[in-house]
């Protein structure tokens, strides 16, 4: 598994090797853009985790997943952004 420097790069990646799909977390479950519908969390594997640090602030940090949903039959990413 590679090791991207940027986010972009992560999303970039992942998008090549068929995680197109944009995932998004909600107070409901996990939402993807294509299919315009909501799932368990429960339901999904997260594959690969990519962890990016910022430049100046350690504590500044983002995370893109490589996710998986079998029972849904998706393939995406998802990007959490955490502050401190």
């Amino acid at each position: 598994m590679p090791h991207p420097d940027t986010v972009t790069e992560a999303i970039v990646f992942l998008a090549a090797e068929g995680y197109r799909d944009e995932l998004h977390l909600g107070a409901d479950g996990l939402r993807c853009d294509v299919a315009e519908d909501t799932h368990p969390v429960s339901t999904a594997v997260v594959d690969y985790t990519f962890r990016f640090e910022g430049p100046s602030e350690p504590a500044d940090e983002a995370i893109v997943l490589r996710v998986s949903c079998p029972e849904w039959g998706h393939e995406g990413r998802a990007g959490l952004r955490v502050r401190s």
